[in-house]
């Protein structure tokens, strides 16, 4: 329906799918999908930060169109799609859809992270488009009936009789009208490419060990003149990537910088920095957005602690010696090694579930990413911190954003998680305990301005309630009690952030614990 809007703008239009697997088959080809080419100004644009080249450099009604790829979530894999079809319940399939769609959207990151106003990056259309693909391929498989009916069990807004909201097309469609037969009827894709032959059709692309996979930007030299192909809905219209200039007429919408109307320029511009260590992205830009209003003196910065604790599985190159001979069964600093016994009788490395790939960079350079999101109010804030996954243990100080209390608290839901998608465990300061004492809680915190403020109304003043800096000929000092929340990455396997809450009559129940301005909910 939004392709054949688009033709009232842009007759002829056509809106391609991005097929997300050929970019995470580059991990296959030892490279990473932040680094593909389609993060250039002939294609998407940079992924990193404010687009500022490429035909989507524009200014959305919610600022610059920002993006921080890699920094969460995960593309969607060969495996998953293989995965899809062997489903053959159609509320399966549907369920299995969302999961790995919404995988995409926080690892595009930036306005495509945000439920509210993911539409305003356009590849949130492609994306979406390359579902529906997928939708498309399963029902072709299956065939009728049961590709086309509607999942049972549904109620309320979701029964199958209740009417499709927000969509007007003369008759009142319902939800079981959706999986009609008369949707997949009407158009019909071009097949994502295959190294069937030896090849991928296109010097965008390279056949891999996982199939076909995105070339990367930084080796452009190594692009083959081959027949270009892309996948496209409807096969009707001959329409290549590069008339997405078009879209600016569709949209009215002005683009802030130059758009570049041909595929075949793949290097990187000047503006886009080009990084040949790029395994955990670039740093990340925030939109710092409150409600309607993106202002960063509209924000307040609270210090967080993240404690981690190194996984087991890995060996680094830092082998013993023992008797003139190297034991490459382990390394200096790891849990095998038999003179580390009594601090693993305190850490205990764990190894729990994580992403299908998980970086492990040979330095033990470890990100964890750290997130706050408005309750009642509407705004995020991302950050991390670098660890180090050699070390027994290891620590690191940020600082990150939340709207600034003024005459209204401000109530903010944190989370920690490593770039292997695991969550570390938010523990919150017991009031009035020195040395501090830490204790599990849920990381939704009720912060207002009343005195004492863990938190700073600018970014160095927060770092200023942390360190404390004496004479001049003195090293700068930490403040451990002005640290609120500690975030504990041990990774135990049975743990869940919310594991052993009770529900009573309908609603969480929680222990509450005051601190003047701070409210912290802890779990029984």
């Amino acid at each position: 329906m939004f392709e054949e809007v688009l033709r009232y703008k842009v007759p002829g239009v056509t809106l391609p799918y991005w097929d997300s697997t050929l970019d995470s088959n580059m991990y296959s080809a030892n490279g990473h999908p932040q680094d593909s080419v389609l993060w250039t100004g002939g294609f998407y644009g940079n992924g990193n930060g404010f687009v500022r080249d490429g035909p989507f450099a524009w200014q959305t009604p919610y600022g610059p169109l920002n993006r921080n790829h890699a920094s969460g979530g995960r593309l969607i894999t060969t495996q998953d799609v293989n995965t899809l079809f062997t489903i053959q319940s159609g509320g399966q399939v549907a369920a299995f859809l969302e999961d790995i769609h919404n995988s995409v959207h926080n690892w595009v990151g930036g306005q495509m992270s945000n439920i509210r106003i993911s539409p305003v990056d356009p590849i949130f259309f492609m994306h979406h488009a390359y579902i529906d693909y997928l939708w498309w391929q399963w029902q072709m498989r299956v065939g009728a009936p049961r590709a086309f009916e509607y999942p049972p069990g549904g109620s309320g807004d979701h029964s199958p009789n209740a009417p499709l909201l927000n969509i007007y097309l003369g008759p009142r469609y319902t939800n079981a009208d959706g999986y009609s037969a008369r949707w997949a009827n009407m158009v019909s894709y071009e097949r994502s490419p295959s190294c069937s032959a030896g090849t991928c059709n296109s010097r965008f692309l390279q056949c891999s060990p996982g199939g076909c996979a995105s070339r990367d930007m930084r080796r452009p030299q190594n692009a083959r003149p081959q027949q270009q192909q892309f996948g496209r809905k409807r096969r009707s219209a001959d329409i290549p990537l590069h008339v997405y200039p078009d879209l600016h007429k569709a949209f009215n919408i002005k683009p802030t910088s130059k758009s570049r109307d041909s595929t075949t320029d793949i290097s990187p511009t000047k503006s886009e920095p080009v990084n040949d260590n790029t395994c955990f992205g670039f740093s990340v830009q925030n939109d710092f957005r409150i409600n309607c209003k993106a202002d960063y003196n509209l924000w307040a910065f609270l210090p967080i602690k993240v404690i981690h604790l190194r996984t087991t599985g890995k060996v680094y190159n830092s082998y013993l010696v023992k008797k003139g001979k190297p034991d490459y069964s382990c390394d200096l600093y790891s849990s095998a090694n038999s003179s580390s016994s009594k601090i693993n009788s305190y850490i205990k490395p764990q190894s729990p579930s994580c992403y299908k790939y998980c970086p492990q960079d040979e330095s033990g350079i470890f990100r964890a990413s750290i997130k706050s999101f408005g309750i009642n109010y509407v705004g995020y804030f991302t950050d991390y911190v670098i660890l180090d996954n050699r070390q027994p243990i290891d620590a690191k100080i940020s600082y990150i954003g939340f709207r600034k209390p003024t005459q209204k608290a401000s109530r903010v839901f944190l989370t920690v998680f490593d770039h292997c998608g695991r969550i570390c465990r938010p523990k919150c300061l017991v009031p009035g305990s020195n040395p501090p004492i830490y204790r599990s809680c849920s990381g939704l915190l009720n912060i207002n301005w009343r005195s004492p403020k863990f938190y700073g109304n600018t970014y160095q003043k927060a770092v200023l309630n942390y360190w404390k800096f004496n004479i001049e000929s003195s090293c700068p000092t930490q403040r451990e009690k002005n640290v609120f929340i500690v975030f504990y990455c041990d990774y135990k396997r049975d743990w869940w952030p919310w594991r052993g809450s009770k529900v009573r009559n309908g609603s969480w129940k929680y222990t509450f614990y005051h601190d003047h301005h701070y409210q912290h909910h802890v779990k029984y």
